[in-house]
């Protein structure tokens, strides 16, 4: 592989702690709002745009076509926001352990770090300034020389969520990398791995931090399976 210039990671299960946290908010959620949708099949959905999860179950249940299925999925919609929302704005949120240290090692050796996730722009906004990820971040979530992180991108700010590609080429956009090849994608479900695969990043890593286990996540496209983001040194080389 040609020298790595961009590496992209998840959030939640990857880079910040997720003690089902996002899992528990999605079953509070569906349970508060009459939604039929088991356990598994919830987990089936982590990682992806979190609108189109509620879409989805809502239609179900609702029919194709339904009246209203528009105004109820916005409902349902609404009510995990503010669950979430008060969630990360009232409890507490780490990093998981070992990241910090990462981005800042791989920034200092030429390897620009971005952030992407299937949460939307309120709620990443809240967890990167609790975490203070978002020092330096310009009104585009580009980063400079003072920042944590060199760019942060939300699901809903590209046309399709996990696993379209879409996160991953316009971080490569916004940050100036051209070749696909010499990005790497880090993550915790198999819709990371898949974004990955279907973007054509030259590293795919799933780490068991979070959402997935190893057998689940060996199912899907990768090149490496790690504990936690505190390994990928030994998957991009050496890093001081």
């Amino acid at each position: 592989m040609a020298t790595l210039e961009l590496l992209v990671f998840d959030m939640a299960g990857t880079t910040v702690e997720d003690n089902q946290d996002v899992y528990n908010t999605f079953m509070k959620t569906v349970a508060e709002c009459d939604i039929e949708a088991t356990g598994d099949e919830v987990r089936e959905w982590m990682g992806r745009r979190k609108r189109d999860v509620f879409e989805y179950f809502v239609t179900r249940q609702e029919g194709e076509g339904a009246p209203g299925l528009d105004a109820k999925i916005n409902e349902v919609y609404a009510h995990f926001r503010g669950c979430l929302e008060d969630h990360y704005r009232n409890d507490p949120v780490k990093a998981v352990e070992g990241a910090e240290d990462l981005f800042s090692k791989l920034r200092k050796g030429g390897i620009q770090v971005a952030l992407t996730t299937g949460f939307y722009r309120t709620v990443t906004d809240i967890i990167l300034g609790r975490l203070g990820w978002d020092k330096c971040l310009d009104e585009n979530h580009v980063g400079g020389a003072g920042s944590i992180i060199d760019v942060s991108i939300c699901a809903d700010e590209v046309p399709q969520g996990r696993p379209a590609p879409d996160m991953i080429h316009k971080a490569m956009g916004l940050l100036g990398v051209l070749d696909v090849h010499v990005v790497g994608n880090v993550g915790d479900t198999k819709v990371d791995l898949l974004s990955a695969h279907h973007a054509g990043c030259g590293i795919n890593v799933g780490v068991l931090s979070g959402a997935c286990d190893a057998a689940t996540l060996k199912e899907y496209p990768h090149t490496h399976i790690i504990d936690s983001v505190a390994d990928v040194p030994e998957v991009v080389g050496s890093i001081s």
